[in-house]
């Protein structure tokens, strides 16, 4: 058996972190596309997309006996910590973020959401103990100046939207140290992780999109787009990502 690498095993998480990061940068555009030119409502498009990627994590546990016999090993404070992290993670981190780029531009939502990597050093560093490198911070800082400078101007935000991005930014740095924290116990494989907690809160989010916006209406185009965004944007890299 080869001994840990602990540089090696920081440059792969560093490049599959890349990875999900343009993942998630191209799910902006096609969000975009599904709330305008297929008028999805933005908590409905969100169940949806998390609701269907949520089934293909589960129908993968499902398939093999060695998740399933972890599945049951999970012990109830376990099950509780997932399911507040889904809470955290999907129901109102991307019901948010949804809900703010249905009201104003995705660069502005954008420009709000830039503050994240800081404000995660910072909170790290109170909850986790765990202290930001300074050119860590220096980076977090040169993103929101980037952000700041590129932005500038008319953004065209709005209250509603504006007050959807707070929201979604603090769920957003919320969930990134609850994350780290169930992870970082190293009990729970990411699999797992990503599975149950995703199913907890985009069974809430569903439910939230049927009460408020109804039944929605669903074309080809907005099926393969909600399709795409479930599995490869968001199974695929939610589980990269923990």
């Amino acid at each position: 058996m080869s001994r840990p690498d602990p540089r090696r095993d920081h440059l792969v998480a560093l490049w599959t972190a890349m990875a999900v990061t343009v993942l998630w940068s191209s799910s902006w555009i096609l969000i975009r596309v599904g709330l305008d030119d297929e008028a999805l409502g933005p908590v409905t498009f969100a169940g949806l997309r998390y609701g269907l990627a949520s089934m293909v994590l589960v129908v993968t546990v499902v398939a093999r006996r060695a998740h399933r016999a972890e599945v049951r090993r999970l012990d109830p404070r376990t099950v509780l910590r997932l399911g507040v992290l889904g809470l955290v993670v999907y129901t109102l981190t991307q019901g948010a973020q949804f809900v703010a780029i249905d009201n104003q531009p995705a660069a502005t939502t954008s420009l709000v959401l830039s503050l994240t990597p800081l404000l995660v050093a910072v909170v790290g560093f109170r909850r986790l103990g765990e202290r930001a490198a300074p050119r860590q911070l220096v980076g977090a800082g040169l993103v929101v100046a980037g952000a700041s400078i590129y932005f500038a101007g008319d953004l065209g935000a709005t209250t509603l939207g504006l007050t959807a991005a707070a929201v979604g930014l603090i769920a957003n740095v919320s969930g990134a140290t609850l994350g780290r924290g169930v992870n970082r116990a190293a009990s729970t494989s990411p699999l797992i992780v990503t599975a149950v907690s995703m199913t907890a809160g985009a069974l809430i989010l569903v439910i939230a999109g049927l009460a408020i916006e109804g039944p929605p209406s669903v074309t080809l185009r907005a099926a393969v787009i909600i399709a795409w965004l479930a599995v490869v944007n968001t199974a695929l890299a939610f589980t990269l990502w923990n």
